[in-house]
């Protein structure tokens, strides 16, 4: 028997395949899993089509994480029954800004509000900073900085 709080779940990530990435990878093998389990999987991702093959229900309706791509975002996980669980696959770089979307820590954090159970597992924190770096890779790193403190 599964855990009650796996029934349904809400996989939000940056990279998702066909699309390459290590994360989208991850991502994947984690859905299947879980829908092995028996748990009702969705995931959200960058792109604008909806997909809703099952078992595993991918959306990609996230578009390139702009303001208007999450409120979109926010809309279609409406449609699904509260209290939603949704688990981030948190890197900076995949929800575009060049690594910098604070917007969309901000909407984490709004969804958080709205009483969704909001998870993160972090793949990568932060971009590394050299001393020999110039202003804008430092800009970058405190910026990427900024976005986990809020995010925890």
């Amino acid at each position: 028997m599964k855990p009650a709080h796996l029934d349904h779940l809400h996989l939000i990530t940056g990279e998702y395949p066909p699309a390459p990435g290590g994360i989208g990878d991850h991502t994947a093998r984690l859905a299947a899993g879980l829908v092995e389990s028996g748990c009702d999987v969705h995931v959200w991702t960058g792109g604008n089509t909806e997909e809703s093959d099952a078992p595993i229900r991918v959306h990609r309706v996230a578009g390139e994480w702009s303001h208007r791509d999450l409120s979109r975002l926010g809309e279609a996980l409406d449609r699904h029954p509260a209290p939603r669980r949704l688990f981030v696959q948190y890197a900076p770089n995949p929800f575009g800004r060049r690594g910098m979307n604070l917007g969309f820590c901000s909407w984490l954090i709004g969804r958080r509000k709205l009483g969704d159970d909001v998870r993160i597992l972090f793949h990568e924190v932060r971009y590394l900073v050299r001393p020999e770096d110039g202003a804008g890779r430092r800009f970058l790193a405190m910026t990427q900085r900024l976005m986990v403190r809020r995010l925890l």
